[in-house]
């Protein structure tokens, strides 16, 4: 059936015979070949994947270990109520403040020497405790007489919170550091 293709001529006087078929089935060997001698590129690709998404993993497997996972579900009351025996366990005199109108502070935290510290607790279903927690929890700091200030959430900070935490000296407890002061 070659006869009846169209003939191409190219300026050299070269007859070429083309049809679909042939075509396709050279670009799929070709394709074919490239994956063969490519598979260590695709390997690389898929180890890049895997590492990246490893620490998420992790995390959220130490979350469900430590039962952490489980304040995403509670209400901002119990998230307190948790912290609450969480820092009794750890040694600490635990002193909760009233739920409304507590000045910013949660809880009172009396360390072993003596030293006072003033807790917010943020319980965020999603999303990072922004700079408005730390002027409220400075603000409960003086009004408690505490020696230090601090902030605690089920999620993260952000990246300005942070930058004003530092220069303020209040300490931020976010997801990570709450599992880690559980285990």
């Amino acid at each position: 059936k070659l006869h009846n293709l169209p003939k191409l001529s190219t300026k050299g006087g070269i007859m070429l015979h083309l049809d679909f078929w042939s075509v396709t089935w050279d670009f799929i060997k070709i394709m074919a070949q490239m994956v063969y001698h490519l598979w260590w590129v695709f390997a690389i690709a898929m180890l890049f994947i895997i590492f990246d998404a490893l620490p998420g993993w992790i995390r959220k497997h130490r979350a469900k270990k430590t039962g952490v996972n489980k304040l995403d579900k509670i209400n901002g009351k119990s998230f307190e109520i948790w912290l609450e025996e969480l820092f009794r366990k750890a040694g600490y005199g635990v002193e909760r403040t009233p739920y409304q109108k507590d000045h910013g502070v949660d809880l009172i935290l009396t360390t072993p020497q003596g030293s006072r510290i003033a807790v917010q607790a943020k319980k965020k279903g999603q999303g990072n405790t922004g700079a408005q927690a730390l002027g409220e929890v400075l603000r409960g700091q003086k009004y408690y007489k505490c020696d230090k200030a601090m902030v605690v959430t089920n999620q993260g900070f952000t990246e300005q919170a942070i930058k004003e935490a530092r220069k303020l000296g209040i300490e931020l407890v976010d997801r990570k550091s709450l599992i880690d002061f559980v285990n």
